[in-house]
C-alpha cells in the first residue's frame, strides 16, 4: 500500500474495491453524510472527509499519526478482489457485488457499534441517524476541525449520565429503557472486549445478554465491530432474499443462519452486506435460476 501525506490529507494510491456510495449507505455505519466530495462522517471521536478521485483514496484531515486509524476502520489491508471472486460462484450474490462493487466491511468500535444497532432495531435509517446524532450532540465531548464542531460519540462513562427520560427525548423511544440498562450494564463490568476472543455461537450469546439485543442486532454487531464473517444478520431484507432465492418461505431463523455458514462459510457477512446493498435498492429480482442446495 502507498499512501502519500500533504496537505493534511493522506492518499492511498491506486486503491481498489473502495466505492463510498457502497459502504456508507450499506445500513453498517449512521454517521456519515454524502459531501461535495464523497462522504464526511465521525467514526468514535474523528470525523473526515472520504473520497475516491482519479483512482486514489483521499481522507482528510489525515497525518501519519491518525492514519492507522482509518486503515483499519475503513478495512484497507483486506483483499476485497479475492473475497469478491470467492463468493462469485453463487449467481446471485455475484449479480449483487456487481451492483456494490466498491462495498467494505467497516471495523466499528464495539460501544458505539452496541448502542447505534440497538436503536436500528424496528427503526430507518433516517431516524436512526437523528436520534444518534442527538445524542453525540447531548453526551459527546466537542471536537473542533477545518469542517467547524463535530461531537465525538460517547463514551460508556460519558452516557452513563444519561437517564430514560434523555433517551426518550433523543427520540429512542421504546428502545430508551434498554440503552439506559446496557450503558449501565457495561459500567457496572460487562466485558465486550472479551467477545472478541470467543468463538462465534459463544460471543452471539454473551452479547445477547444485554438489553435490547436480539439475534440480529447481535450479528450485526458481531460482524460490524468484532469481524465475526460468519455472522449473518436477517433483517426484513436478508430474510425475503434467503427466503424467496436459496430457501423456502416458511423456514425459521436458524435454517437461514445454517444455510448462509454452509453456503459462504467465512464470508456469509460479506455476501449478506453485497445481497442487503442490492435488495434494498432495487428489490427482489423477478426471475433468478439458482442451485437451492
Amino acid at each position: 500500500m502507498k499512501v502519500v501525506f500533504k496537505n493534511k490529507e493522506a492518499i492511498v494510491i491506486g486503491q481498489k474495491d473502495f466505492e463510498e456510495q457502497h459502504i456508507f449507505e450499506s445500513g453498517q455505519v449512521f454517521r456519515f453524510l454524502p459531501a461535495e466530495k464523497g462522504y464526511i462522517g465521525v467514526a468514535g471521536d474523528k470525523r473526515a472527509n472520504i473520497y475516491m478521485q482519479d483512482g486514489n483514496l483521499h481522507i482528510f484531515p489525515c497525518d501519519e499519526s491518525i492514519f492507522p486509524f482509518w486503515r483499519d476502520y475503513l478495512d484497507l489491508d483486506t483483499d476485497y478482489t479475492a473475497i469478491k471472486d470467492t463468493l462469485s460462484f453463487d449467481d446471485y450474490v455475484k449479480e449483487s457485488i456487481n451492483y456494490g462493487s466498491g462495498l467494505r466491511i467497516l471495523k466499528q468500535d464495539p460501544f458505539e457499534t452496541l448502542i447505534s444497532f440497538i436503536i436500528s432495531a424496528n427503526n430507518n435509517v433516517k431516524r436512526i441517524m437523528g436520534i444518534i446524532d442527538r445524542i453525540c450532540t447531548a453526551f459527546g465531548e466537542a471536537k473542533n476541525d477545518t469542517f467547524g464542531t463535530y461531537y465525538a460519540f460517547p463514551t460508556p462513562a460519558e452516557l452513563i449520565k444519561a437517564s430514560v427520560q434523555d433517551f426518550i427525548e433523543c427520540g429512542a423511544g421504546y428502545r430508551a429503557p434498554y440503552l439506559a440498562q446496557t450503558v449501565k450494564s457495561i459500567n457496572d463490568g460487562f466485558d465486550l472486549e472479551v467477545i472478541g476472543e470467543m468463538e462465534y455461537s459463544d460471543a452471539k450469546k454473551k452479547i445477547q445478554q444485554l438489553h435490547g439485543v436480539g439475534p440480529k442486532v447481535a450479528d450485526c454487531i458481531l460482524l460490524f465491530a468484532y469481524g465475526f464473517g460468519q455472522a449473518y444478520p436477517l433483517d426484513v431484507w436478508v430474510k425475503r432474499v434467503t427466503r424467496s432465492i436459496y430457501l423456502q418461505d416458511d423456514c425459521s431463523l436458524k435454517e437461514m443462519s445454517e444455510f448462509s455458514y454452509n453456503k459462504f462459510g467465512e464470508y456469509a457477512g460479506i455476501a449478506q452486506q453485497y445481497m442487503f446493498f442490492n435488495v434494498r435498492k432495487n428489490g427482489l429480482p423477478e426471475t433468478i435460476e439458482l442451485d437451492r442446495k
